[in-house]
């Protein structure tokens, strides 16, 4: 969706450096090519600033859990999460900030639990890489029993290249590589909801995930979604 998101108040408090300044002194974790490392965010801010820090990439930072004044992200409707309505500490925390600068990457993989994801790019360039289930099964990265689930038996492949504002949307079940052009930050999300539930739960039933699949059945049952597994 191009610059869909220019407008979102969590964009615009990005966008204006609150990480920089309000959050400098907030510790977090960074990956390097020889695993991970403690910073603070003024730090990695000054590392990525004086041109340092080209073999790493923020990944693991939280939303709700470390930035209180992003933990309700205002997003529309369709990125909709069944899991917000469990209580807040059984809660999946699937909402992060990265930060990454030129070159750092995400090597191809598909999201937790098959779930879907957006991500919102507020400042650089990245380039996306996505293969559909069929593809990511053969590559195997996703059982052959899911590509049904996922609703998408054909065999694609493109590339995408997200611009500031922009919001890419990864649906569960596809594969994805991402590559920072330049510096960038982005937000972003994943979600499970009517729109991938059934590939959810059938993934869950492979992993042999008993209290999760309980978890799915309730929250299924609530919004009244109904299918075989």
């Amino acid at each position: 969706m191009k610059s869909q998101a220019d407008d979102w108040p969590i964009h615009r408090l990005v966008r204006y450096q609150t990480l920089q300044i309000d959050y400098a002194e907030q510790t977090v974790n960074v990956e390097t090519q020889d695993g991970t490392i403690p910073s603070t965010v003024g730090d990695y801010f000054q590392l990525l600033a004086k041109g340092g820090g080209l073999d790493t990439y923020l990944k693991g930072w939280t939303v709700s859990n470390n930035l209180t004044d992003f933990a309700r992200l205002p997003l529309p409707a369709v990125f909709q999460n069944w899991f917000d309505d469990l209580p807040h500490g059984s809660r999946p925390d699937w909402n992060w900030i990265f930060v990454g600068p030129k070159g750092s990457k995400s090597a191809l993989h598909i999201d937790v639990m098959c779930s879907s994801a957006w991500n919102l790019l507020v400042s650089g360039r990245k380039k996306w890489l996505f293969q559909s289930p069929a593809l990511a099964a053969d590559a195997g990265l996703l059982q052959d029993s899911l590509v049904e689930s996922s609703g998408n038996e054909a065999r694609i492949q493109y590339a995408h290249i997200q611009e500031p504002g922009d919001v890419v949307i990864v649906p569960g079940g596809w594969a994805h590589a991402v590559e920072n052009l330049d510096l960038t930050v982005s937000l972003t999300g994943n979600w499970v909801n009517s729109s991938n539930a059934q590939l959810v739960e059938a993934e869950l039933v492979l992993q042999g995930s008993g209290p999760w699949r309980q978890v799915m059945a309730s929250l299924r049952a609530r919004h009244q979604i109904g299918f075989k597994i």
